[in-house]
């Protein structure tokens, strides 16, 4: 039987009793049902490298038409970044026409058409790891936002609240159907070289993975460079670009006024701000760095 304790033995009963007392009505049967979903990862070829990422309902379907529309731009340099992918975002938001609910309830776009993509703000964390025979994972995990539910156990867990993100547009939660999400996984490879450029990484939503993946590879930036590179937040519904305070890129005034033109706002915003790990490999050369935006540290052993 799938999570031992976690589903069906003591922190299952500490877990319903919480969630009773909160008002739920999810049951001992649910949980015990409760089992993960093993589905083949979607890979698509992005600037010489191939790119694999979880399909619905995670963010990797979006992620991987996003970069579709990079293709054929030529960033140059970080403000580029900012420019280009705002106005790519903004289209790919107002037109995605991927799979995105969860394809066990045969949910896709038409359920969610004209959304107005106000997701909750993703909470997670990221881990990243290579073993010595080149067998890569990547995890991203979390509670949804920041606290999730604010419900905590009498085990000191606290829950998630990951059923808001059924709010999102007219996606809406029925039993055992899984909850849309903008977070996605990563691992790049080098197109025809066994040996070649490995990239492991992760990102709470994907504008954030979008713009890793545009510094490491299309302006070719080492791991450490490309994480601890200027970013942006983007909120479709609002047409808001968001600039992290300190580490906001810089935007000459032509950029900022011809992205106020098509409608763009702009913010600047403070921390804690989204972290985002990565483990790079070149032949049998290793490297790691963890973002200093969180508190993760990076190890080998």
């Amino acid at each position: 039987m799938y999570g031992g304790v976690f589903y069906n033995g003591s922190l299952a009963a500490s877990t319903l009793q919480t969630l009773s007392q909160a008002g739920s009505n999810i049951t001992k049967q649910d949980l015990s049902d409760y089992t993960p979903k093993r589905r083949k990862a979607l890979q698509a070829k992005f600037s010489n490298f191939e790119v694999f990422v979880p399909g619905a309902p995670s963010g990797g379907p979006l992620l991987l038409a996003t970069l579709n529309l990079l293709k054929n731009t030529n960033i140059t340099d970080e403000e580029e970044i900012v420019s280009v992918l705002s106005g790519k975002l903004n289209d790919m938001y107002e037109n995605f026409k991927g799979d995105w609910g969860d394809p066990d309830q045969n949910q896709n776009v038409t359920e969610v058409t004209g959304i107005a993509w106000n997701f909750p703000e993703a909470v997670t964390s990221h881990v990243a790891a290579v073993d010595l025979n080149d067998l890569y994972v990547s995890v991203v995990s979390g509670l949804n936002t920041w606290f999730g539910s604010q419900v905590m156990t009498d085990n000191e867990f606290i829950l998630n609240n990951a059923l808001k993100n059924f709010d999102v547009g007219n996606n809406v939660a029925s039993p055992k159907k899984r909850p849309l999400s903008l977070a996605a996984p990563i691992i790049v490879t080098e197109s025809g070289q066994v040996c070649g450029r490995r990239l492991v990484l992760g990102a709470a939503d994907t504008t954030i993975a979008a713009q890793l993946l545009a510094e490491l590879l299309l302006l070719h930036q080492n791991g450490t460079a490309s994480i601890e590179a200027p970013r942006f937040h983007f909120k479709p519904a609002e047409k808001l670009i968001e600039l992290e305070g300190f580490r906001a890129p810089i935007l000459s005034n032509a950029t900022v006024i011809l992205l106020q033109q098509m409608g763009f706002k702009f913010q600047k915003i403070q921390g804690p701000l989204q972290s985002c790990n990565v483990v790079e490999k070149i032949g049998d050369t290793l490297t790691s760095h963890s973002d200093s935006r969180g508190g993760g540290v990076s190890s080998r052993y």
